[in-house]
């Protein structure tokens, strides 16, 4: 009888140090992840710039870290500087945070950076063109630029623009001065046209050009609201949801383009880029789509969206448009992170921009004339 109760009390001492050594690493990666702040896994992209629904408004000048006042028309700010990509450090009078912030100037994108060259070529599309969280010399139309010395890339790069917009665009080229004889259109995966149902699903997922954890946060029960004040469940949660939202807009993705509920659509996309191609050359401007990669791979190091390039291109074969796949010079890369803006936000950066740049020139898309 001694010995039963002697085994149990040692298995009660046991489980009773087992739980303390569970409790004592948990207390200690709580503290820990409190000292620390994990990068993409909190705050959000904020907008500056004009008064409309979608900017935050900052006063007229802002001194940045160097004590020199500046003025600004838009721009993006972000809670951290992620490969010091950030031109100016502003602090944020409400809570004394710091915001790490692109400034962007429009005109002197849109006009291009030598508008007396000889050549004027013209890039449209949306956010990715434009250089949403770059800095002007981390652009498409400024690295474009400097590849020849006789052609002024101007940049009608558009942040939010559909294939509508792209259509307007290109009308509003042919009336341009001075003359532009070449249009690069960098298409996003996002610039199809799509069905109510598509939409709909869009509207309820992340997505990696802007990851919103504040949307997130609203979801959370009043446990959730209590546990979330610990960083280790935070981390946790924030970790599966960026898991669970991947696989949801993966998925979305391959339906604008691969399913029967979006075929329609992807059709008459299709369509408005062979009528922009024909409009173009009716007015001795010749029409390239470059396909611009969605800036994700899986933890297995592969391009999900893969066969979606490979539809756009047959698409643009059968109708005679002249088309690039931009993921090739990404194959080989196992991640892609490092060619994004920010953990927050999938645009890509200035070392993206480069890459797909020189692959352009290597593959000779273009008419060059030097």
């Amino acid at each position: 009888m001694k010995s039963i109760l002697h085994l149990s009390n040692v298995r009660i001492t046991n489980i009773a140090l087992c739980l303390f050594a569970i409790l004592l690493s948990i207390g200690i990666v709580e503290y820990a992840l409190r000292q620390i702040n994990i990068e993409g896994l909190s705050g959000k992209r904020i907008h500056i710039g004009t008064l409309n629904s979608s900017f935050f408004i900052l006063p007229e000048q802002v001194v940045d870290i160097t004590g020199i006042n500046f003025e600004f028309t838009i721009g993006d700010c972000y809670p951290s500087n992620a490969n010091s990509f950030s031109q100016f450090k502003i602090i944020n009078p409400d809570d004394g945070k710091p915001w790490y912030c692109v400034l962007y100037d429009k005109k002197q994108r849109r006009e291009g950076y030598n508008p007396d060259r000889k050549r004027q070529i013209a890039i449209v599309g949306d956010s990715f063109v434009f250089g949403d969280g770059v800095k002007d010399k981390d652009t498409l139309g400024y690295l474009l630029n400097t590849m020849s010395v006789q052609i002024n890339f101007q940049n009608w790069g558009q942040s939010g623009a559909n294939i509508d917009d792209i259509v307007a665009q290109c009308k509003e080229i042919i009336k341009s001065v001075p003359k532009v004889d070449e249009v690069i259109y960098f298409y996003n995966l996002n610039d199809v046209r799509m069905s109510e149902e598509i939409r709909a699903h869009q509207n309820n997922i992340i997505d990696f050009q802007n990851i919103r954890w504040a949307k997130d946060e609203q979801q959370y029960s009043p446990v959730g609201k209590v546990l979330s004040k610990s960083a280790l469940f935070s981390l946790a949660r924030k970790a599966w949801v960026l898991q669970r939202e991947s696989f949801l807009t993966v998925r979305n993705y391959q339906d604008m383009y691969l399913s029967q509920k979006n075929q329609r659509e992807f059709l008459l996309t299709m369509d408005d880029i062979r009528s922009i191609k024909d409009m173009l050359e009716a007015q001795g401007i010749s029409f390239r789509v470059i396909i611009y990669p969605i800036l994700y791979k899986d933890m297995l190091g592969r391009y999900p969206f893969e066969s979606i390039h490979t539809t756009i291109i047959k698409a643009c074969n059968e109708l005679g448009v002249s088309c690039l796949d931009g993921y090739e010079p990404f194959r080989k890369d196992y991640s892609l992170k490092k060619f994004t803006v920010h953990p927050l936000d999938y645009h890509p950066n200035g070392l993206s921009n480069r890459k797909i740049v020189h692959y352009i020139y290597q593959k000779g898309f273009m008419t060059i004339l030097d």
